[in-house]
């Protein structure tokens, strides 16, 4: 029988530059067997530098100049771990990272850029603004300005003299004209260029009303003023767009760098003195070829660092890399025109301006419409197709909850197997009943006193496949994910034993996986006063993990419910995690989706189960995979209650989970969940295409999903405010239910 593929040694990326976004399709387009990729980055979103002035201008969208990482790595079948470097020890092949396990690998690449050196500027980095990164600058960059104020923009560059000119255009979109000023320390604007670019970008800016101070050697900033060698210039707003620096971490490293802290590399992108680290990019250096800190150069870079990286891997010769003495420059003008210049030949025009556009949106269409994931269409005999008509399509199966088994077969399951058991002899004193099933069970036969009250023990078990790529996030989820049902049953966490399925591969890969994800889990028990005191692990083809939990509860009286009560339906977090989790599976997902998901199912249930009980619960669940409807049903079972109004309008959602649905994503556990709840609506005619789109999301399987809390009506606002105070900030009352409802209705 011939083996899957299985990782056998880590390539390990650090950052989400433009050499490395070349890397990962490059291996998306042609994988390497037995090679894992991981990328670590502190951006979900790799933003291409040359199209920054485009969008301050509004020529472009956020989304048309940044390439998302979550997608190109999901297409590239690439681990993700969203976190800043520290550190980075080459002679223990380990990276240190920011709240979170070391990362150790086998083959290491660098392109994370460089940050941006104010040193030089008395001041600036208290109060200048820096273009670099550019993550950073976008949210710092004020959204309006007044007339009366003054904005000025350090550096004669093409750069600043770009930047100057778009924020004009802004500005003036928005109907402000304030001062602006651009300081060069030049004699001419963009100095490296032609002289006809400088004096035409002298007059766009005298022609825009922008003053352009030449000669001009910035020494400080203060909160209203720029100082110069000869003069102070009152300043509401500085921006700086000079030079730059390595990060902290790069001058520890062990390696030789060049005489500005840059990682000095050979033609081939490796370092000088270890071959297994390449380097590329603002980060590094070539003595032999140096090249200003521009984007271009990590853009011709990519795809040689990319094949180089193969042929290291594959034990072929490497290519040396020479980047071009004279490159194709294009300035905007924010004004529909741009200048093009190579070497001493320049020309301007709107039709440059046409051609920067078509030429960026060329490389960035290249990462951002990844081709399509086809999977191998089996080839099923004619009885399958015939027999079992679903099995035969190709399905992409979701992680996460969404890879648990639909609830119609586990409930028809365990009641085949009681019947057959009873059949050969089991005692039916020993069988469990629908009714006695459930995620979290009391056990009665074990109590215990503490103090003056009697308290039951409570065990559960959860196991979830590997829904998010980085191990350590991973073993995080899966254990909030399991403790989730002690929670929702009133107790407290003891203990708890892990249940782990690596992947099949190399020891080392394994280790490194297991201490991450063991690490997850270590990090969420302890923060629960929970032990972590056994487990067991398997290898497969497909990662999971699951803890069997243990808690403790006070025997209390349960609340009950008469024909008198209104109660209130609450939900303690946003649902949508299952199809955004679709979504990133099918790269089809923007990172805010992605990131406000993950944010959620690492919230822990905890703090919200504790405040519902403060207040007099009925009874609450969480939600996870068989969906919001189903588990709302079971919990209105379990109160002896039949039916509810859930108002849709006020049920929270993850960011562009709607939006995912109306682009036809779904969970592959979507359809059987869907298929095991009867609902009524009751939608006002207008609003009924709204109203099914939301209605879509009640069967969408979450991860980590929120808590149900049935409370009295007259507490429900005490209760959510409870929980917008614990930071629950999505918490609402979705519905009410009484003992004269029948059915669920939904309502817009």
């Amino acid at each position: 029988m011939q083996a899957a593929e299985r990782p056998q040694i880590d390539l390990v990326l650090i950052g989400g530059g433009h050499a490395h976004v070349s890397v990962l399709r490059s291996f998306g387009m042609k994988p390497v067997a037995g090679l894992r990729i991981t990328l670590i980055t502190d951006v979900l979103d790799a933003p291409y530098s040359g199209m920054l002035p485009g969008l301050i201008e509004k020529a472009w969208q956020f989304e048309d100049m940044h390439i998302n990482l979550i997608n190109l790595c999901q297409f590239a079948k690439a681990r993700l771990i969203y976190a800043p470097v520290s550190d980075v020890n080459l002679a223990e092949k380990k990276i240190s990272i920011t709240g979170h396990p070391s990362v150790f690998y086998d083959v290491l690449s660098i392109n994370s850029g460089a940050v941006p050196d104010l040193a030089p500027l008395s001041g600036a980095a208290e109060h200048a603004i820096a273009v670099k990164p550019i993550s950073q600058f976008l949210s710092q960059l004020p959204e309006q300005v007044v007339d009366t104020q003054t904005l000025s923009i350090i550096g004669g560059g093409a750069a600043g003299v770009e930047l100057a000119l778009a924020l004009r255009t802004r500005y003036s979109q928005e109907g402000s004209r304030p001062d602006i000023q651009l300081f060069a320390r030049s004699h001419r604007l963009v100095p490296q260029a032609p002289e006809i670019v400088s004096r035409w970008l002298e007059t766009a800016c005298t022609e825009q009303d922008i003053t352009v101070h030449l000669n001009a050697h910035v020494t400080g900033v203060e909160r209203s003023k720029i100082i110069t060698d000869d003069a102070e210039h009152p300043s509401d707003h500085h921006l700086v767009v000079t030079g730059v620096k390595p990060a902290p971490w790069v001058s520890r490293l062990d390696c030789i760098l060049d005489e500005n802290g840059f990682i000095a590399i050979r033609e081939s992108f490796q370092l000088v003195n270890d071959d297994c680290v390449f380097a590329a990019g603002d980060i590094a250096s070539m003595p032999a070829h140096p090249r200003p800190k521009a984007g271009v150069f990590a853009v011709r870079a990519g795809p040689v660092l990319a094949e180089n990286i193969r042929a290291y891997l594959e034990d072929r010769p490497l290519t040396d890399y020479r980047p071009q003495d004279k490159y194709l420059a294009i300035i905007g003008c924010a004004d529909g025109q741009a200048i093009a210049f190579r070497g001493k030949l320049a020309v301007k025009g709107r039709m440059v301006w046409a051609w920067k556009k078509w030429i960026d949106k060329r490389f960035m269409d290249r990462f951002n419409h990844l081709p399509k994931m086809h999977l191998p269409q089996a080839d099923y005999p004619a009885a399958i197709k015939r027999l079992r008509p679903q099995t035969a399509q190709n399905i992409i199966y979701c992680s996460g909850c969404g890879s648990k088994a639909g609830s119609d077969i586990l409930n028809n399951a365990i009641e085949q197997a009681c019947k057959t058991a009873e059949i050969l002899g089991a005692d039916p004193r020993y069988l469990p009943t629908p009714e006695t099933l459930s995620d979290a069970a009391i056990v009665p036969a074990f109590q215990t006193e503490a103090g003056d009250k009697k308290h039951h023990l409570i065990q559960s078990v959860d196991t979830i496949s590997q829904h998010i790529s980085d191990p350590f996030i991973f073993g995080r989820i899966a254990a909030l994910h399991a403790m989730s049902d002690i929670f929702v049953s009133g107790g407290e966490m003891i203990s708890a034993t892990a249940h782990i399925t690596l992947l099949r591969g190399s020891a080392e890969i394994q280790q490194r996986d297991l201490a991450a994800k063991l690490c997850g889990a270590l990090v969420e028990c302890a923060a629960h006063n929970a032990m972590l005191i056994g487990g067991h692990t398997i290898a497969a083809d497909e990662a999971s993990m699951g803890l069997a939990v243990t808690g403790i509860k006070p025997e209390i009286r349960p609340q009950t419910i008469s024909h008198l009560d209104n109660i209130a339906i609450i939900l303690s977090k946003p649902i949508g995690t299952g199809i955004i989790l679709a979504g990133q599976m099918q790269t089809h997902v923007p990172s805010t989706a992605f990131e406000a998901a993950l944010q959620t199912m690492l919230h822990s249930n905890q703090q919200a189960a504790q405040i519902m009980m403060a207040h007099r619960c009925y009874g609450m669940t969480d939600v996870t995979g068989f969906g919001l409807a189903r588990h709302l049903t079971s919990l209105l079972k379990q109160c002896h209650l039949n039916g509810a109004e859930i108002h849709l309008s006020c049920i929270p959602i993850l960011p562009h989970a709607l939006s995912l649905t109306d682009e036809g994503v779904s969970s592959s556990l979507y359809a059987q969940n869907k298929s095991s709840v009867f609902l009524q609506t009751d939608y006002n005619r207008h609003f009924v295409a709204e109203s099914l789109a939301i209605e879509n999301l009640l069967f969408d399987p979450q991860t980590a999903g929120g808590i149900i809390g049935l409370v009295p009506q007259t507490e429900a606002e005490q209760v959510i405010n409870a929980l917008h105070q614990a930071g629950y900030h999505s918490a609402s009352i979705i519905g009410n239910c009484n003992k004269s409802l029948q059915n669920i209705t939904l309502i817009n």
